[in-house]
């Protein structure tokens, strides 16, 4: 979708997927802004950094990151990928329940597990 909608600088606060986003971005020619507390498992940061993520370890928490995001996206030009801060995550999962209904002929069923990534905030 950042392709299709001319999006040129992503940034991401989460070290779980910091390497799937950088990773993603660099295959798109999209600037991966990524920010992760600077005592995540070693591996993370390797991930982004091997995709060619501009990585910043922060000096504390996932919370500390988000605001470092939401304080510098607008005079770095980032369009903020944060959960709930982008439109494409509720309709994708609105799209997904419509899909789940209509394949089983518009019969709802009485229980839906969906496998999603988890974030803390």
């Amino acid at each position: 979708m950042a392709k299709h909608y001319g999006l040129k600088k992503l940034p991401c606060r989460r070290r779980e997927c910091c390497g799937c986003v950088g990773g993603v971005c660099g295959g798109c020619g999209i600037e991966a802004n990524i920010f992760m507390p600077k005592d995540v498992p070693f591996a993370n940061y390797v991930e982004a950094k091997m995709y060619g993520a501009n990585v910043t370890l922060v000096d504390g928490l996932i919370s500390d990151c988000g605001r470092m995001v939401a304080e510098r996206k607008e005079r770095e030009g980032w369009f903020d990928i944060s959960t709930l801060k982008e439109p494409f995550r509720i309709e994708g999962k609105k799209t997904m329940g419509y899909e789940l209904v209509e394949q089983l002929g518009w019969e709802y069923p009485k229980r839906c597990f969906i496998q999603r990534a988890v974030e803390w905030d």
